[in-house]
């Protein structure tokens, strides 16, 4: 599926869904973005952000080293597309468990980590 019918088919959903939400919560719509070379297809990015923010909550292969190949994929997000990738649930990637050191770099680099 291209981005573009990925964000129709995600705003068709969460227009379906307002009438359940109370008045009083406000959604923010967001995605968590698997970051592959077939992301960076797409020009424009616009929508894969948390709401109207510049952060992405960014996903990545669980056997990933956070060598070259990711580093470059973050840093095309951030000085490319403006966008803050967010590395959601670093306890999922070994190779960052087993070398905090790559988190360090990682929020260096500008790329927070939860």
């Amino acid at each position: 599926m291209s981005l573009e019918n990925y964000l129709k088919e995600r705003q068709e959903k969460f227009e379906a869904f307002l009438p359940h939400i109370p008045e009083d919560v406000n959604v923010v719509l967001g995605c968590e973005v698997f970051v592959t070379d077939y992301l960076f297809n797409n020009s424009v990015l616009n929508g894969i952000t948390y709401g109207n923010s510049r952060y992405v909550l960014t996903e990545f292969s669980y056997k990933s080293t956070f060598q070259e190949s990711t580093m470059q994929k973050l840093y095309m997000l951030l000085q490319n597309h403006g966008l803050i990738p967010i590395i959601p649930h670093v306890e999922r990637y070994p190779n960052l468990i087993d070398h905090p050191d790559k988190i360090a770099d990682l929020k260096d680099a500008g790329t927070p980590t939860q």
